[in-house]
């Protein structure tokens, strides 16, 4: 059993790649939680935002192939991830490591808060709309 499943939503490709993501930040936290430097966090911040816009634009995708209502504030919510992270990313580029608390702090709320309530949202409205397709 994945100890990512709490983040299951009930769309396999999805689980599939929030379980992608999860890996990614768990990667990047340990690798604050090492102190690695600042090079190496952001080599790992790099490594997570490469599959965030790969993993945005599919989930968009579904999410507009869907029509799903609240597509636009969902849009809206993984560009202010994106812009934050990229926040980090400039100060590990300049040198300057993030407390270790902030960045770990960001992403485990973010997740939290997104994938098990925001991502839940839609996961919901596709499944109830193929059940009635099907029905």
């Amino acid at each position: 059993m994945s100890k990512f499943k709490k983040y299951h939503i009930g769309i396999p490709e999805m689980d599939s790649q929030h379980e992608k993501l999860l890996s990614n930040i768990d990667k990047l936290r340990n690798s604050i939680i090492a102190k690695d430097t600042a090079v190496q966090i952001n080599d790992s911040i790099s490594e997570m935002m490469h599959y965030v816009k790969v993993h945005f634009t599919a989930e968009e995708s579904l999410l507009k192939k869907a029509g799903y209502p609240g597509f636009d504030n969902h849009v809206l919510k993984h560009r202010q991830f994106i812009k934050k992270v990229v926040e980090y990313h400039k100060r590990t580029s300049a040198g300057t490591t993030p407390s270790k608390y902030e960045l770990i702090s960001f992403l485990q709320e973010w997740a939290n808060n997104h994938i098990l309530t925001d991502d839940k949202k839609y996961a919901e409205y596709i499944i109830n709309m193929v059940e009635v397709k099907s029905g």
